[in-house]
């Protein structure tokens, strides 16, 4: 499947279960209808499935697609651009990174006529599943996070520290000093007194060191 055709397929699924309607204000009184677009990332494939019902109660529905390739970050990001020119209320619902799995949110912005007419869905739900594909999951929600400002640390974190991590897998003995002596007295020792056990078997023939002994 071409990219965008992805997409096309996950919009035709969406509007078979909430169509988009010229006059959804029922939606503010009634037990709003929900639509949850779940995207399980593996290392070379997409795994989606839908899910419809109510807060209280909802169940799978037909339109799984399943993808010989990973779905794009663009993809994701195109796919969320069109969910909130109608629902424009994004929020993290939840960010389990135990279970690596995001959930995102779309609620209607109520207030003005432009909103009477759209898609007839009280809250539309976008889960990213990454168990499968980890370091890719935290790069795009990472993106995902920065393009929308959704001030979630610990999809900021998450990346940062896997990013780091790999540079100073990089970085020779001489470049790892230079990075160290960049830190400050207390910051060096914040590093050094947990994994003192190390540290000493390399310098415990210090004379200072031998000097503490006695």
């Amino acid at each position: 499947m071409e990219k965008n055709e992805i997409n096309s397929k996950i919009k035709e699924v969406l509007f078979k279960y909430c169509p988009y309607t010229e006059d959804r204000l029922d939606l503010i009184d009634h037990v709003n209808p929900e639509f949850d677009i779940h995207i399980q990332l593996g290392k070379d494939f997409s795994n989606i499935l839908f899910v419809y019902g109510t807060h209280r109660a909802k169940q799978g529905v037909e339109g799984r697609i399943l993808e010989n390739r990973v779905m794009e970050l663009e993809e994701i990001e195109e796919l969320i651009d069109f969910i909130k020119s109608d629902h424009d209320a994004m929020f993290y619902d939840k960010h389990d990174t135990n279970n690596k799995r995001a959930e995102f949110k779309f609620d209607i912005r109520w207030g003005g006529d432009e909103n009477i007419k759209g898609i007839n869905c009280g809250t539309i739900g976008l889960i990213l599943n990454y168990r499968d594909n980890p370091e890719l999951g935290k790069k795009y929600l990472y993106h995902i996070n920065e393009k929308y400002k959704l001030n979630d640390l610990r999809s900021e974190w998450e990346y940062t520290d896997s990013v780091f991590s790999s540079y100073i897998d990089l970085l020779d003995k001489p470049e790892l000093l230079d990075l160290l002596s960049k830190l400050e007295k207390e910051d060096l020792k914040r590093i050094i007194k947990p994994n003192m056990r190390e540290i000493f078997e390399s310098c415990k023939d210090n004379p200072k060191i031998k000097e503490l002994f006695k």
